[in-house]
């Protein structure tokens, strides 16, 4: 039951961010608003966002149902340290509240106010076409050299080289990354626990083609988990991987490693005031010894976005499998969740202000890993309801 002063905190969010479009177009704001950009330029920034964001999603399935509220805000910066060395931060704080109930204690999610972070680090370019990165590094899917099935949008402690060149309209780039992933009991910070030392390594290569009307880009490479330890395999039996279940939990063993292949791909054509998005992904766990039933994940995606007066409207699409084992189901942040097929379909409408409105609803079916906690019905087929409103400040 969410109590009625958690109620009264987000309704007053809600009304907070209901006059943010308003706040931006007041003179006042427009005169502070640039008077901090001066300010912050001078300071050596280079880059500064804030998002306010009131969220609302539910889950309805057999064998797990819940709901949650949230409120946040967000800063997103990039700042000059010295010459050649730049930090990169995006992070903000929490408020949650809500309801979660399963037939598996593993499975129910605990919700309550939080700092957050996407990711923190520094970048150093020693060469004009050689960027090395180091820190919480960011795995945003916008990447395109992250895979979602793989680390997609969750933060890793580790070190990034990328080397990148322009040839006409053709950017190249070459991208390896060593990190080490925090464990499942400190999943919320950027620090790594006792237990086990998980280790993940990765390379690609990936090329776009960039014009006005035509975008096209495609990424291919490999990825491979290393040290993973017993509490996060426990934790992943109850999220679509197989596991033998150790006694103590600590002592859960994955029944297979994490090695394999990837690949990501898209174009963007130009149509007139519109524009259509066609993106897929590809994964594979390479090890000889998992099942041919096990190993492998896609997802395809299609955007049309149109302008309606000032407001620009989005349409999309998506369709995927993610089978059992393709990778370390903990550490994957998106909707392709680890041994389901499914769909979803979402609407946004964005104003020229920065103001957005989503809906979001994903559909999934479990493909059935006996390897997993589907054996003793831990999990079952589930759908997904979001709405989210965001405001968008550009401070720099």
């Amino acid at each position: 039951m969410i109590k009625a002063k958690n109620v009264t905190k987000h309704l007053i969010l809600l009304a907070l961010l209901s006059q943010a479009q308003a706040f931006a177009q007041n003179e006042s704001a427009k005169i502070f608003t640039e008077g901090l950009s001066s300010t912050l330029k001078t300071a050596g920034f280079k880059n500064v966002g804030l998002e306010l964001g009131a969220d609302y999603g539910a889950l309805d399935s057999r064998t797990d149902k819940g709901s949650v509220y949230q409120t946040k805000m967000n800063l997103e910066l990039e700042a000059e340290v010295v010459e050649n060395i730049d930090f990169n931060f995006s992070g903000g704080f929490s408020y949650q509240s809500g309801n979660s109930s399963s037939q598996e204690a593993e499975r129910v999610k605990t919700y309550k106010p939080k700092f957050t972070y996407d990711y923190g680090y520094f970048d150093l370019r020693p060469l004009s076409f050689v960027k090395i990165s180091a820190g919480a590094l960011d795995n945003s899917t916008k990447r395109q050299y992250i895979s979602p099935f793989i680390n997609g949008g969750t933060s890793f402690i580790g070190a990034r080289e990328v080397i990148a060149t322009k040839v006409g309209n053709f950017y190249l780039r070459l991208q390896a990354t060593q990190a080490k992933p925090q464990n499942a009991i400190l999943r919320e910070t950027f620090n790594i626990d006792d237990s086990g030392d998980p280790q993940f390594f990765s390379e690609s290569a990936d090329i776009s083609y960039l014009t006005k009307a035509l975008r096209i880009g495609g990424a291919v490479g490999s990825y491979r988990y290393k040290k993973l330890s017993g509490d996060l395999a426990n934790k992943d039996y109850y999220w679509g991987n197989s596991v033998s279940i150790g006694t103590p939990i600590d002592q859960s063993l994955y029944l297979y490693d994490f090695t394999g292949i990837f690949a990501n791909a898209g174009i963007e054509i130009a149509l007139g005031d519109n524009s259509l998005k066609l993106s897929g992904s590809y994964i594979k766990n390479t090890e000889s010894v998992v099942p041919d039933d096990k190993n492998t994940g896609y997802s395809y995606r299609a955007d049309f976005k149109t302008n309606m007066g000032d407001k620009k409207i989005t349409l999309s699409a998506l369709a995927f499998e993610n089978q059992a084992d393709t990778a370390p189901a903990f550490y994957r942040g998106g909707i392709f969740s680890n041994d389901y097929k499914g769909y979803a379909v979402g609407f946004e409408l964005e104003t020229q202000k920065g103001f957005s409105t989503e809906f979001n609803y994903i559909n999934r079916t479990v493909l059935g890993n006996l390897d997993s906690a589907y054996l003793i019905d831990g999990y079952s087929d589930e759908q997904v309801y979001t709405i989210s409103l965001r405001k968008e400040y550009d401070i720099l």
